[in-house]
């Protein structure tokens, strides 16, 4: 790719430029302003920008080799389909910017300051981070080779779906670092307080979470264990809320980074459908009871900072709830509704859930007669199908439970079409305006589980059944009518 040749100076404004199908070779352009530049299908070699402005900039299909951006700012900017080669960014701030498909080899970020950004699809080959701050940032789909992240600040990052290969890390790093499952931590070298340590012993894995709690890094122990498949995201999302009431009672400050971290973590869950509703009620009551204490003089933390974070809690509520609401609209008023139909749950696991006794229990909990209950017809073997008689009541008090546990929301095939059901969309359409309000106009089964989250037993109820979801895949579920079914057995 060779274009025309681009000639630039120091101490001069290159503002709002576009630079298609162009070449920057051997130039220098210190403490220039690039500010809303775009760069497309262009080179850019042997060049040095140091201590330049790049703020809100565009680079699309950009190869960069033996460049120099040292204590440059480079805020609020996308890059698609880049490389770089040989590239140092150290002393630079780098921050609300994104990343989707580049790579990066050979490339120095010593001491630089990087937060907020978002890497898609990337490649991190012998990067060099010494002394380097990358915090609270995604890296989705990303690839690391032969790179230190334990001589740096690497911290509250969303890490999925990543590999690594030769990768040292802190050993206090992956109790904040979202996403590292156990075979990614098998993977690493460890380094702690500057001495390296190598790949770890399989028995060392058992103990990371006693060493956080005896340091009391009871956020980082949280999430390690949901991280390692040992904690279920019902008690995860009210164990990251219980730690954070903890820190506030007992004087420990809480930094404005772990709150946007937990913030990031609610939505990146969201976004996954692995956010339980009814867990994160429970957060926003927790964190209501630690704003009333901080409100008092008696506390090190300042209700303040905790408010923006309870805000962001309380719209992914919300959020959860409308979404319950559009997809169930069928249901909200379907309290009285008793005809009997056939659910058929088909999934994954080792042994049979019940669903049936589970929707009763659930039911009785709300106060239902046995007239509504569920039961079971029969069990098909193979990956296991349940074959439920369930009324409208029920399939919705099922989907309330899944998404107030686990997050799920059953995809009933055909349901619009083979059961004729109240419409009631006056839920619907004023669901979110009277949550906000305070109105909380909810059907009765809603407005009732959440006041019964405040009882112990129906807890540790909806905290076993989590357990068995979380090693559970629903492949499918479908309802019909009795006689359908017998039609077509």
């Amino acid at each position: 790719m060779k274009g025309k040749n681009i000639f630039v100076n120091d101490n001069k404004e290159y503002t709002f430029e576009e630079y298609t199908e162009a070449t920057f070779e051997n130039q220098t352009s210190i403490q220039s302003l690039f500010n809303g530049s775009i760069f497309k299908d262009s080179n850019v070699n042997h060049s040095n920008f140091s201590k330049s402005d790049f703020e809100g900039t565009i680079w699309i299909n950009v190869f960069l080799n033996n460049c120099v951006f040292k204590s440059c700012d480079i805020k609020s900017s996308i890059y698609t389909d880049c490389t770089f080669i040989n590239c140092d960014f150290s002393l630079s701030i780098i921050n609300d910017s994104s990343f989707r498909n580049c790579k990066f080899k050979d490339c120095l970020f010593t001491e630089a300051m990087m937060e907020e950004n978002i890497y898609i699809g990337c490649f991190f080959n012998n990067i060099i981070l010494e002394s380097a701050t990358i915090t609270l940032s995604k890296f989705d789909n990303c690839n690391f080779k032969s790179s230190i992240l334990g001589n740096c600040s690497f911290y509250d990052h969303m890490m999925v779906n990543c590999n690594f290969e030769d990768v040292t890390i802190n050993i206090d790093s992956i109790g904040r670092i979202y996403g590292l499952n156990i075979k990614d931590l098998q993977k690493f070298k460890f380094i702690f307080l500057g001495s390296i340590f190598g790949f770890a012993p399989d028995t060392f894995f058992s103990l990371v979470d006693k060493i956080f709690a005896n340091k009391e890094w009871r956020l980082q122990k949280t999430l390690y264990l949901f991280n390692i498949n040992k904690l279920n995201s019902y008690d995860f999302i009210i164990g990251i809320f219980e730690d954070i009431l903890f820190y506030i009672e007992n004087n420990i400050i809480v930094k404005h980074d772990e709150l946007v971290f937990v913030l990031n973590i609610l939505n990146q869950l969201k976004v996954e459908e692995h956010l339980p509703l009814f867990a994160l009620y429970q957060g926003l009551e927790l964190m209501n009871k630690g704003i009333e204490l901080l409100n008092t003089n008696e506390y090190y933390n300042k209700s303040e900072k905790f408010y923006d974070f309870n805000n962001g809690c309380f719209m992914i509520f919300n959020d959860l709830l409308l979404k319950l609401s559009e997809q169930n609209q069928s249901y909200l008023s379907l309290n009285s509704e008793k005809t009997h139909y056939v659910l058929e749950i088909h999934y994954d696991n080792n042994t049979v859930i019940n669903f049936d006794e589970i929707i009763n229990r659930f039911l009785k909990y709300n106060g239902y007669d046995e007239s509504y209950y569920s039961k079971l017809l029969c069990i098909k073997n193979g990956s296991i199908v349940e074959i439920i008689s369930v009324t409208l009541i029920s399939v919705f008090a099922l989907q309330l439970l899944l998404y107030g546990i686990n997050g799920i929301l059953l995809q009933i095939a055909d349901l619009s079409t083979k059961v004729q059901v109240i419409k009631n969309k006056r839920y619907q359409k004023n669901l979110l305006k009277n949550s906000i309000e305070g109105k909380q106009v909810q059907p009765e089964i809603i407005k009732k589980s959440f006041g019964l989250l405040k009882n112990k037993e129906f807890n540790k109820t909806l905290s076993i059944f989590a357990a068995t979801l979380d090693s559970t895949k629903i492949i499918s579920s479908n309802l019909s009518k009795p006689s359908e079914t017998n039609s077509s057995t």
